[in-house]
Parts: structure tokens; sequence; C-alpha cells
């Protein structure tokens, strides 16, 4: 039995788009508790093998920076599955660069829609979201766009696997 159980406060969920460098727009979405006013934001990409993004993840990982005043940003760019098998086909191979460009793009918009800078912004990639987060990490190396950024079993070796024919990045 649990003494006492965990509840948690109501949240809201709101859809964005931003323009990516090509014109493309990208989605993205954000989660935070209702009528807070974010103090940080923790920003999540993947955009790979045609996934689609966990939005229903903030629950049992990011919660408790919900409950720090945070907001939990899903950056949909392309290579994911978000949209349509188009969209997961347009960040292939030696297109993998517009993944990058995508989420500097949600990065910048949602900064500007939550007045936050880069010292209130975090980063996270896990696996294939290695190549996104190490290179904005590599294109802002002194924190002029993110305060941290944080990976989990980074894939970052991009010139030998996406060279792979038969691996689907």
């Amino acid at each position: 039995p649990i003494t006492h159980p965990m509840t948690f406060a109501p949240l809201e969920v709101h859809r964005y788009h931003v323009t990516s460098v090509d014109g493309t727009r990208v989605p993205f979405v954000c989660i935070r508790q209702k009528g807070v006013t974010p103090k940080a934001q923790f920003i999540y990409v993947y955009g790979s093998y045609g996934s689609t993004t966990p939005v229903n993840w903030p629950y049992q990982q990011w919660y408790p920076l919900l409950q720090r005043k945070w907001v939990i940003v899903f950056a949909m760019v392309r290579g994911g599955g978000d949209v349509d098998a188009a969209w997961a086909d347009a960040a292939r191979r030696e297109h993998r660069h517009v993944t990058i460009d995508d989420f500097e793009a949600v990065i910048r918009g949602s900064q500007k829609r939550h007045g936050l800078g880069p010292a209130q912004t975090v980063i996270y990639g896990r696996s294939a979201g290695g190549v996104p987060v190490g290179a904005i990490v590599s294109r802002y190396p002194h924190g002029q766009l993110v305060g941290a950024a944080f990976t989990e079993v980074p894939y970052v070796d991009v010139l030998r696997t996406s060279s792979n024919p038969d691996l689907p990045l």
C-alpha cells in the first residue's frame, strides 16, 4: 500500500510551429504545469528512423522538472515519424543536416516563446538524438544557444555510420 499517493498538478500542452532555415514549418510540443511561467526549459530531440516523439514521456522521468516550473519541449524534427513518411525520409543520409537545422529553429523558437535564454535551456538526446545535440554543442561551443546538454548513449559518429547504406539513417 502507498500511504501518500503521488498526485500530479494539471498540465498545459501546446503545439507550436517554427520555420527552419529552408522555410519548412517544424512542429514542437510544450508541456508545463497549468498557469506556470517557465523559469527554464528542457528540450528533447530524437528525429531518426521515422520514430514518433514520445510526448507522453514526462510523467515518469521529467515530472520533477515540471514541478520546479520548467517547460518540457519536444522537437518534432525531420527524420522522425511525427508527420509522414516523406518527413522521415527528408533527413536521411546526405540530408541529415536538416534535423540539426530544425532542432536549432525549435530551440530559438521556444526560447522566444517562453522568454528564456541560453542559460535557462537544456537540450537532451538519447541514442540517435545525440546527433542534433552534439551538432548544436559543436555549433555553439561557448553556450551561445544552450546552457547545458544531456545525452544518454549518444550516437555521434555521423561519418562512419551515416555512410553505411545498410542503416536507415
